[in-house]
């Protein structure tokens, strides 16, 4: 079944056993499959993650097995059936897996395909290795909880820090020199950026150990979008950017997490005006198609470079002529967008070409959301 090439049979045998070595000495799960999808052969690390024997799983179909996504319980079979036939290498496509094992037990799995030829370059078979992912979100979960617990300690002297810099500017405490104004007005604006940090790495924290609360509740995005531009304003209008709105009539309210909407419109929105130069132009609208909401936000800004683009909504990424443009910047906005829509059960993606603006889009179902579980951390 490993033939891939006419040698003599000595040849093969030496070939073959080598080979069977070098599988069942994997710390990796391997699945031999033929290009049907069935299982020609599997090595002993799999065999104790699936807890079968290979006798159980020989010649049978791929999906035998039972991969699924462990956050929305869909089948991953069919598209790992595609993977096998397409011909494809993708590593670890689906961050959220797990095997259903016949036993009732699950276990957290990483997946990847990989194709194998024969001599005249054909496509004849995969590899499916997939490696126990569960020391890993353990680890994951512990440096999550620690975060959280960490900003939200740092909340309360920074909001201090905050307060006491804002009377001595007001004047509330006394008349500054402007050298001290000056120093007072560094101090508030550094407060202001480690808030912000906060907040984000608070954010994504909660989002991720859920335990962040979802409270469905009315919500209109055009309200939401309209409240974050009021925040906005002091910096749209330093920069002189023009604001164009278009909304649909015919916007319904839905049920939704008010918290998430908001967090969706503000980091949107002021990276839109953020990167937009002066005398640029944001252009938002709202519409119902069909059985969803699509939010557009459009900018004139600096756009993303094509080659950065696969990795915009990854955490702490900030693209090259981002970093270039404002040294000043977390890299986590983009990533808790993506965690919230993920939340209500919606869709985000983007179109963008460098020094040629971007434009988001966010679809949400008008079905909204139902109430989920999470422990409402103390403020």
């Amino acid at each position: 079944m490993f033939l891939f090439n006419k040698r003599s049979l000595a040849s093969q045998v030496i070939g073959l056993s080598v080979f069977k070595t070098v599988v069942d000495n994997s710390p990796n799960a391997v699945i031999i499959l033929n290009i049907d999808g069935v299982i020609l052969y599997a090595n002993n690390t799999a065999l104790k993650l699936i807890e079968l024997p290979l006798s159980h799983i020989i010649n049978k179909k791929q999906n035998f097995i039972r991969f699924v996504d462990g956050k929305t319980g869909k089948d991953l079979n069919d598209l790992i059936e595609k993977l096998v036939k397409s011909g494809k290498s993708v590593r670890d496509f689906n961050k959220n897996s797990i095997i259903l094992k016949s036993n009732g037990k699950t276990v957290s799995v990483a997946i990847s395909v990989t194709p194998f030829k024969d001599k005249d370059d054909k496509i004849i078979g995969s590899f499916i290795i997939f490696r126990d992912t569960t020391q890993d979100k353990e680890i994951e979960q512990t440096k999550t909880e620690f975060v959280s617990l960490a900003s939200h300690q740092l909340r309360t002297p920074l909001s201090t820090i905050n307060w006491y810099s804002e009377m001595m500017l007001t004047g509330d405490t006394g008349k500054l020199t402007k050298e001290q104004n000056r120093y007072v007005e560094e101090i508030y604006h550094g407060t202001q950026r480690m808030i912000e940090l906060v907040n984000d790495l608070l954010n994504i924290s909660r989002i991720d150990l859920g335990t962040i609360t979802i409270k469905p509740e009315v919500v209109n995005f055009k309200e939401v979008i309209e409240s974050v531009l009021s925040e906005l304003f002091p910096l749209i209008k330093n920069k002189k950017i023009r604001i164009e709105e278009k909304y649909d009539k015919s916007i319904p309210n839905i049920i939704l997490d008010s918290k998430l909407a908001r967090i969706i419109g503000q980091n949107l929105l002021s990276n839109a005006v953020k990167y937009t130069p002066k005398n640029g132009q944001v252009f938002i609208s709202i519409n119902k198609l069909k059985n969803k909401l699509l939010i557009k936000i459009a900018d004139t800004g600096i756009g993303i470079p094509k080659d950065q683009q696969a990795q915009i909504f990854s955490r702490l990424f900030r693209a090259k002529n981002a970093k270039e443009k404002l040294t000043e910047g977390t890299g986590l906005g983009l990533y808790i967008v993506q965690l919230a829509v993920e939340k209500l059960n919606g869709q985000v993606w983007f179109e963008s070409i460098e020094n040629g603006g971007t434009t988001f889009y966010v679809s949400i179902p008008l079905k909204g959301i139902k109430k989920r579980g999470g422990v409402k951390l103390k403020e």
